[in-house]
């Protein structure tokens, strides 16, 4: 509920400003880490933990076009497969907008 919400706007924020400080191919690397922790929470049906370390993982994605590789790396490896995999979270709560919104940012990435 409420309390989850919170927990996870903290975790992201937290993950977010440890990230700020790291070279655009180390923030990718540590969301590559993150990324791998969520696809096992997900794959032993911890939804909501993968979730929530899938946010901490867009947190760590490279935004910056004039980054080179660590935006391409970013855009292929963190930001499309995360949301697409927020959305597949979101299809197990039945959350069927959120699925739709999700798809819709990685397509148009």
């Amino acid at each position: 509920g409420e309390l989850r919400v919170v927990e996870t706007r903290v975790g992201v924020r937290a993950m977010a400003e440890a990230a700020s400080g790291l070279a655009p191919l180390e923030r990718l690397e540590l969301g590559l880490r993150v990324k791998a922790e969520a696809n096992a929470a997900f794959r032993h049906g911890e939804g909501a933990k993968a979730a929530e370390l899938y946010m901490q993982c867009l947190a760590c994605a490279t935004l910056d076009r004039g980054s080179g590789e660590a935006y391409e790396r970013s855009v292929d490896e963190i930001l499309v497969p995360v949301l697409t995999n927020l959305a597949a979270c979101s299809g197990r709560e039945r959350s069927w907008s959120r699925v739709v919104k999700l798809c819709d940012q990685a397509l148009a990435l």
